[in-house]
């Protein structure tokens, strides 16, 4: 899940067993991807929980570029040398049942329940406060 993060410019530091540091750009690029199978979370108009898939993404609106600890932010753990988020701080986006798109969660109802991380990006800084 971490490999080649250096060679993108992205801050990152790595300690003895799942301890871990990244620090992103705040970006519509820097998100994490979980897979309801592989989740705490239950949905009840989800379309599919073998194929459902949730985005969770920045701060809706702060594509700023600025530093961002994704680690504190999507509250990252490591159990048996798995990656999980527990922490949903912009929500999680996902289609119904209705092949609509739907954003639940942005008032942390799901904060605390652990999903595994399937994919993760995350955009460079490019920016800084002065």
């Amino acid at each position: 899940m971490f490999n080649n993060i250096s060679e993108n410019g992205i801050l990152f530091t790595e300690g003895a067993g799942c301890d871990r540091n990244i620090t992103c750009g705040s970006k519509s690029t820097t998100y994490v991807d979980i897979q309801f199978k592989n989740s705490e979370i239950v949905l009840d108009d989800l379309v599919n929980i073998n194929s459902g898939t949730g985005l969770l993404t920045h701060i809706v609106g702060e594509d700023t570029g600025l530093a961002v600890d994704i680690f504190s932010f999507f509250g990252m753990i490591c159990e048996n040398k798995v990656w999980y988020v527990t922490k949903y701080p912009a929500g999680i986006r996902y289609r119904t049942t209705n092949r609509e798109w739907k954003l639940v969660g942005t008032n942390g109802k799901y904060d605390g329940k652990k999903s595994k991380i399937e994919v993760m990006s995350c955009a460079s800084v490019t920016a800084s406060i002065e």
